[in-house]
């Protein structure tokens, strides 16, 4: 019988294995993006060159900085209603940000098989949405192709399920670090946008490094190595302006939370609407097109138009325009459930917020006037910190295009934007902890395994004092799942913000749920919260009630 391999032996060899199927999985998606990004280009020219429209298109992509005008053809406006209602046609998505999908298929702990056809549909509906002139980004459609992907270097590599999440993220910032140029940012914002305060999951970062880095060597050497946006030498700005960044921080926050609120109420008020989500869609859409009539800058990522801005080709009238055009138009494609990645529009928006600050401040104080510029890249990265509780992230991107002279005025903004900013987040799949994700519910349950005593896996978990939520009294608690639940998901019945339902035991089996488990008779749910807020919870469930609790059911005392 072969000798087991000595621990420290066995642990290189797992490492030399992630480095390897990470690097694997970029090469992967460097190949694809450059393919499937190249056929985006013909595709957008000719649909949105149905109706005459040409908007502006970055160099870094092989376009040119003018929007060609011509005669509109109205009647072509129809292409992008017909598009994206095609695109939701071919796939109803369960989540419209596929970023959001691969965060919480890395905290459900589960190891979900692909479908194949479904993901040939869900690059097709890209194609078809963000190629139609949709004011979404491009990463949602390459975002498919990294589950592909990160799906066959696992199969490939016969990896565990743990290693099969981390090259699913590393896959992710390979897709992020080829579109937006800048590969060691996108490795650390995967890293980050798993939570929402004060967490990072280190164990991805290198996987992730590796993998991004991989992915945009393949892709620069095929399309060009070159920074996203051409951006002018800046000056770093002076001392007596740095209390004006912290202000912009504060300010950009305030606009993130109206932003992330209006998009809340949006999606709840809109699902209880008793109309197809098809309807939905084009019914946005058309809303979209509208738009496009009277406002240049409606269609399209809007990356172009944040170039000639930072260029200083638009007036501060335009800039204002586009702030409020894209902040509209995101909000209407985001309550229409539309198809594509949602992470660029929000650097587009602060874009935009940032520059019309910059120009405000400038027409009340001329005689002294900041750096419309740095303005424009600062609220870039305060928007896209408070929206998706990235602030070190959106740093680094930002100083990844611009360099490191305004590295002083993003971290103020983008820091303060982040800690004036509420708990919300356009990713409502992030955990608060590492306690709270699926991913290492396993290692929790390890350890408890390896206690002497006593050997009952429920004992073992209600003993355990936890420090997750709001202070330091929280308790691991068990109750009978009540008759209301039966059938229903987890997503689907209402829970309390404070307690967490962390694990579900069914038939002497330990299982981590996720929004689409469904509970069924007999289960017995896991939860952390205080005792009292539990057992108030508890009463209220015994209320909504039609049938008797079944006896021995209630609240098991940590």
């Amino acid at each position: 019988m072969r000798a087991p391999l000595p621990f420290r032996f066995r642990n290189r060899l797992e490492t030399s294995r992630m480095v390897l199927y990470s690097a694997l999985a970029g090469v992967l998606v460097g190949v694809s993006s450059a393919l499937l990004l190249s056929a985006l280009d013909v595709v957008q020219d000719f649909l949105m060159g149905l109706a005459g429209y040409h908007p502006p298109s970055l160099p870094s992509r092989g376009g040119v900085l003018m929007a060609f005008e011509g005669n509109v053809r109205w009647w072509a406006l129809l292409v992008l209603p017909t598009m994206a209602g095609l695109a939701v046609w071919l796939y109803r998505p369960s989540h419209i940000d596929p970023l959001a999908e691969t965060i919480e298929h890395y905290h459900s702990g589960e190891s979900r098989p692909i479908v194949w056809t479904l993901q040939l549909r869900r690059i097709l509906a890209g194609f078809l949405s963000v190629g139609a002139g949709v004011p979404l980004g491009r990463e949602g459609m390459l975002l498919s192709v990294a589950q592909a992907t990160a799906h066959l270097t696992s199969r490939f590599g016969s990896l565990s399920k743990s290693e099969a999440r981390t090259i699913l993220m590393a896959s992710g910032a390979a897709v992020l670090g080829v579109v937006f140029h800048a590969p060691l940012a996108c490795a650390v914002i995967i890293a980050e946008i798993l939570y929402r305060r004060n967490e990072f999951e280190f164990e991805i970062l290198m996987p992730a490094v590796l993998s991004s880095v991989a992915a945009y060597a393949i892709y620069g050497t095929l399309m060009g190595f070159s920074p996203l946006l051409d951006l002018p030498p800046v000056e770093t700005p002076s001392y007596w302006s740095m209390p004006l960044y912290l202000l912009l921080g504060a300010i950009i926050a305030g606009m993130a939370n109206v932003y992330l609120q209006a998009i809340r109420a949006l999606r709840r008020n809109l699902r209880k609407v008793r109309v197809n989500v098809l309807v939905i869609t084009v019914a946005g859409a058309v809303g979209v097109a509208l738009c496009s009539v009277f406002f240049d800058g409606t269609l399209g990522d809007g990356l172009g138009w944040t170039q000639l801005a930072f260029m200083g080709m638009l007036d501060d009238l335009s800039v204002y325009q586009h702030f409020m055009v894209r902040f509209v138009v995101t909000l209407m494609v985001s309550g229409a459930f539309m198809v594509g990645g949602y992470f660029t529009p929000q650097l587009v928006i602060g874009a935009f917020a940032g520059a019309s600050l910059g120009a405000a401040i400038n027409a009340v104080f001329p005689a002294d006037p900041v750096n419309v510029l740095v303005f424009g890249l600062v609220g870039a990265a305060a928007f896209l910190s408070s929206t998706t509780n990235i602030p070190l992230g959106a740093t680094l991107l930002l100083a990844t295009w611009s360099g490191e002279e305004i590295l002083i005025p993003l971290v103020l903004s983008t820091f303060t934007a982040y800690a004036v900013g509420g708990v919300y987040s356009l990713y409502v799949e992030q955990k608060n902890v590492r306690a709270e994700s699926g991913a290492h519910i396993s290692n929790i349950v390890s350890e408890a395994l390896s206690q002497p005593a006593p050997q009952d896996l429920m004992e073992l978990l209600r003993n355990q004092p936890v420090t997750v939520l709001r202070g330091d009294t929280e308790q691991i608690s068990e109750i009978d799942v009540p008759s209301s639940w039966f059938g229903k998901t987890k997503g689907e019945v209402e829970i309390p913000e404070t307690i967490l339902v962390f694990a579900i035991a069914r038939e002497g089996k330990i299982h981590v749920p996720n929004n689409k488990t469904p509970f069924i008779a007999g289960d017995q749910v896991m939860l952390i919260g205080e005792p009292q807020e539990v057992a108030q919870f508890q009463a209220a469930l015994e209320a909504q009630n039609s049938e008797v609790a079944p006896a021995g059911s209630g609240v098991a005392a940590s």
